[in-house]
């Protein structure tokens, strides 16, 4: 058999992006969900104490982690860069 006459197997884009899109937002929700009950929840409160570390440094990694989330699920057309970027005037 010759390498032209192998029949390839190429998943048609459409579906790969949804898969890509699928599997981005999934990502996405569950470092938000899982940033939330980091700062919010009583119970990971109690054993964030047990740690040893300072009770300052949970609602800052928590709430850095859930505005990395919503950043990283704000698609790239809408970003806050691209808005200030398209938004400002022409010196033309």
């Amino acid at each position: 058999m010759t390498p032209s006459s192998k029949p390839q197997i190429v998943p048609p884009a459409n579906h790969l992006r949804t898969a890509i899109c699928i599997l981005y937002w999934s990502v996405g929700l569950v470092v938000l969900i899982e940033s939330c009950l980091f700062v919010f929840s009583a119970s990971r409160g109690h054993a964030f104490a047990k740690s040893g570390m300072p009770q300052l440094i949970r609602p800052i990694l928590g709430g850095s982690e859930i505005i990395a989330a919503l950043l990283f699920l704000v698609p790239r057309e809408r970003s806050a860069a691209t808005l200030c970027s398209s938004s400002s005037p022409s010196l033309d």
